[in-house]
């Protein structure tokens, strides 16, 4: 499990570093269950999805062992509070 957890994380920095100037903001989510290293979802304005695409096709290129799929857009709950934290903030 650690060494699925820490291969998951090289891929979520390497991701990061080759996106973040294009992304708004990012929400990763690290081996959510043992078939999937991890997920993540970027905010990326519409103009920079070309570039954001082109980025996420290089980086998968050089990890061939791995299926590395970009979607979307989807909407942006992924960069909602989760509803115990609104909760506990109104309290």
């Amino acid at each position: 499990r650690r060494d699925h957890e820490a291969e998951a994380q090289r891929i979520s920095d390497a991701l990061q570093a080759e996106t973040s100037d294009v992304a708004r903001d990012t929400a990763t989510r690290i081996a959510p269950n043992a078939r999937v290293l991890l997920t993540m979802a970027s905010l990326v304005p519409p103009n920079e999805l070309d570039t954001f695409s082109a980025r996420v096709r290089t980086l998968a290129a050089t990890l061939p062992e791995l299926r590395l799929t970009c979607t979307g857009p989807w909407p942006p709950y992924h960069f909602a509070p989760p509803l115990n934290a609104v909760e506990a903030a109104h309290a």
